[in-house]
This record gives C-alpha cells, sequence and structure tokens, in this order.
C-alpha cells in the first residue's frame, strides 16, 4: 500500500488502496477501492491496521505450511534411499495434510492485530509474498524435520522402547505431528516472544490442543478399536511417549537458534 488518498478520483485511481469518504463525490466513491462510510479518519487507520494483519496472518500459515510440506516430501523421497519403506503412510500423510492445511488456517487466522504493524514500511504492488526470512525458516524447519526423521529410523537410541516395527513407525509419526503443530508457536513471531498475547486468539490453543489430542487418538487408537489401527497404520505405545514430546518440543528451540544467527529475532 504506497500511498493513501482521499476524494481525488484521478488520484484515487492511480493509488494501490485509494480510500474516499461516504459524504464524497460520486466520482471519488466510484474511483475508490475503499469507502469509509462513517467519514472518520480513524477508520482509515483501522482499514489499514487489519489489512496489514490479515496479510501477515497469511505468512504466518504460509510458514506453518510449507515448513511441513518440506520435511514430509524430502523424508518420502529420502529416506527408501537409507532402507526406510513409507516413514509416514498414505493416510497419515492424508492426516497430516489436513491439520496443515484446514485447521493450520484456524490455528493462524485469528492472530491478533498489533500496534507494531502500523511501524511497518508499504508493500510493493509486486512483492513477492515469499520473502528472504520466510524461505530460511521453512527450508531450515523442513530439514530440520528430515534430519529428526533420519536420527529416529537410524540413531537405534529408541528401538529397544518399542515392541514391534509398526509401534516404531507408530512413535515417528507422533513425534512427526507433535513438531509439526508446536512449530505453530514459531511461526506467530518472528522475535522470541512466540507465547506473547496468547490470550488474544484464544482458539489458536483449543485448535493446537486439538490436533495434539486428535493424533494421540490415531496413534492410540489401536488398542481400542484394531480396525482403524489398521487404517492408519498404527500401534498403540505407550513407553516411547515421554522422549516423543521432548524430542518434538525441541522444534522451538531450534528455530529460537536460527532466528538468532539469521538475526530475525528483532521485533520490527
Amino acid at each position: 500500500m504506497n500511498e493513501y488518498l482521499v476524494n481525488d478520483a484521478p488520484a484515487l485511481k492511480r493509488a494501490d488502496v485509494g480510500f474516499a469518504m461516504g459524504s464524497g463525490t460520486e466520482s471519488a466513491k466510484e474511483a475508490g477501492d475503499l469507502i469509509i462510510i462513517d467519514d472518520n479518519f480513524m477508520s482509515i487507520r483501522n482499514a489499514v491496521l487489519y489489512g496489514r494483519t490479515i496479510y501477515i496472518n497469511i505468512l504466518k500459515f504460509c510458514r506453518f505450511q510449507l515448513a511441513i510440506n518440506v520435511g514430509a516430501v524430502v523424508l518420502s523421497a529420502l529416506m527408501p534411499f537409507l532402507g526406510v519403506e513409507d516413514p509416514l503412510t498414505i493416510t497419515q500423510l492424508l492426516f497430516v495434510n489436513l491439520c496443515m492445511d484446514s485447521l493450520g488456517a484456524l490455528l493462524l487466522g485469528q492472530e491478533p492485530a498489533l500496534d507494531k504493524y502500523m511501524k511497518d514500511p508499504p508493500r510493493r504492488r509486486d512483492e513477492s509474498i515469499v520473502s528472504k526470512n520466510m524461505f530460511i525458516q521453512f527450508v531450515i524447519m523442513g530439514l530440520y524435520l528430515t534430519a529428526l526423521g533420519i536420527f529416529w529410523f537410524k540413531s537405534g537410541l529408541f528401538d529397544s522402547m518399542f515392541t514391534s516395527e509398526l509401534q516404531f513407525k507408530t512413535g515417528f509419526f507422533t513425534l512427526f505431528m507433535f513438531s509439526a503443530i508446536l512449530n505453530g508457536f514459531n511461526v506467530r513471531s518472528e522475535g522470541f516472544d512466540i507465547f506473547k498475547n496468547l490470550d488474544k486468539n484464544k482458539q489458536f490453543i483449543k485448535v493446537l490442543c486439538g490436533m495434539l489430542g486428535a493424533t494421540l487418538v490415531i496413534a492410540e487408537i489401536g488398542a481400542i478399536l484394531p480396525a482403524l489401527g489398521r487404517m492408519f497404520s498404527t500401534e498403540a505405545f505407550f513407553k516411547g511417549l515421554i522422549p516423543v514430546i521432548i524430542l518434538s518440543l525441541l522444534i522451538i528451540p531450534v528455530d529460537m537458534l536460527r532466528k538468532l544467527v539469521c538475526g530475525t529475532y528483532k521485533n520490527k
């Protein structure tokens, strides 16, 4: 949004986003993109703030989704060459996509409008939605998930915690999902204040807990309903749950380290 021009039809046509007042001329209102019906200049400020908030929330969702997509694709392509067939099955990948797409939008779609957004410079009309920082973030997080998968399957540290190969793979599915979901905290801010203003987006906690709970249900459902366990290729496990939770929490300090090294930790 490069300029805000009021009640000047030629200028309104040239502006990226033209604001016209409700009491202005008909030609100005026809040329404008937005009409402020209450003739209040504060409404212009609010329109800019919430417009920027919607755009920033879209960027947060893209960071959230792309990191998981990179991790899932690279894992599925690389692991067969390392002797691991189907680290994530088709039904498990469908569940991943469900959480990352529909529920991911609900997770981040109501992030609050912050006054600091008004200090951001205007964005060019032709500016790419994928910035350098965003690209670095989702690539590093995707590669981290890939490295986590290789460590899980090839280190041999976790084999004794599971009684079968299916349990072992169920443990990785749970680890992958937990890490992906907790990455939602990382994308909330480019700084270290990833838990700030959570009280202004109560839906975030509800959806996040819902996704974590649904993942646990799918992982453990085989103990109650074997047919559903076979459908999702999962087998109930309990002994390995603690290391799964600990490893999944590591995605938060890993991204904070990325922010520190890449210099994106400063609040703008």
